[in-house]
């Protein structure tokens, strides 16, 4: 088989694993509202080691490390096979992006933005820590630069710019999050910073029903989505 022919079964193989075996949505990374994106990288720091970010459907989500069956690393296996790599975490420059731009955590009154952008840096620590752990081809300094990025975006001088013109579409993935729901999602956080405290996530997870109350905000969000792209 050439190395063209290997590229090609690579490709599809790796298509037919997101979109048949997982649910991949084609196109997702551009189509995720970036609320939904920061609020799962910040659930991150409450999570056990090696919890990895994945997709279903429209959702970002957390996907937990596997365990060890027969001693081999049945996640590891399968994230390796189906071309995971830098390319797989572009959501996250794309949210940060996406989300100063239409929300301008930086501006006055916005605080419950800025709030959310400050969580998600704190859960990109612990994204990082987990690929350093997994040694991964992920290169880690792309993290730390997101972390950057955040900073920049949310410490910069005020600067008004002209609205962006938006689609109707885009108009309504915008809207998906009230402010009041953003502000839940910077309560659950909070709530969750408190109660896990000093202890590490991988001794207990302190904060449950938290997580859970989080988590389903996200899935109702990610049918949401799903309506507003598909009707």
């Amino acid at each position: 088989m050439s190395a063209k022919q290997t590229t090609g079964f690579i490709d599809s193989a790796c298509s037919f694993y997101r979109h048949t075996l997982l649910g991949q949505v084609e196109g997702i990374k551009s189509k995720l509202d970036p609320i939904s994106v920061l609020a799962v990288i910040a659930l991150l720091k409450y999570k056990e080691s090696l919890t990895l970010l994945g997709f279903k459907g429209y959702l970002v989500t957390t996907e937990p490390p596997s365990d060890y069956d027969y001693g081999v690393n049945i996640q590891g296996i399968v994230r390796r096979v189906f071309c995971e790599g830098r390319e797989d975490l572009d959501i996250i420059p794309l949210a940060i992006k996406k989300g100063a731009d239409w929300f301008q955590p930086e501006k006055e009154g916005n605080e419950p933005y800025k709030e959310l952008f400050n969580a998600a840096y704190a859960g990109l620590t612990s994204l990082q820590e987990s690929y350093e752990q997994k040694k991964s081809g992920v290169t880690v300094s792309a993290i730390t630069e997101w972390q950057k990025m955040i900073r920049t975006k949310i410490d910069v001088e005020v600067v008004e710019h002209p609205e962006e013109d938006l689609d109707e579409t885009t108009q309504k993935v915008k809207a998906l999050w009230s402010l009041a729901e953003i502000r839940e999602v910077n309560s659950l956080l909070a709530q969750m910073r408190e109660r896990q405290g000093e202890t590490s996530p991988n001794e207990e997870i302190k904060c449950p029903d938290q997580i859970a109350r989080l988590e389903f905000l996200l899935q109702h969000k990610g049918k949401g989505l799903q309506i507003i792209y598909e009707g």
